[in-house]
């Protein structure tokens, strides 16, 4: 799955979950959000992991986050 198709069926999720998509004041620590997000995502592909299943899915998609990371 391409970055671009994964946010669109993520931001899709969130609309028909709350009704909205992302919003940029919406009174919430977005990093602190992150962190607890990547925090979810490291024991997922620590589980993925044990269980010997091909991460090279979620390796396509780590420049992304580098580069958002990066960007100032």
């Amino acid at each position: 799955m391409s970055a671009h198709s994964l946010v669109a069926a993520r931001d899709a999720f969130g609309r028909a979950k709350y009704g909205q998509g992302l919003m940029s004041e919406d009174g919430r620590n977005s990093v602190e959000d992150a962190l607890q997000e990547f925090g979810d995502l490291l024991q997922y592909v620590m589980a993925a992991k044990m269980k010997r299943q091909d991460l090279s899915a979620i390796r396509r998609l780590m420049p992304v986050l580098v580069a958002l990371v990066g960007e100032s």
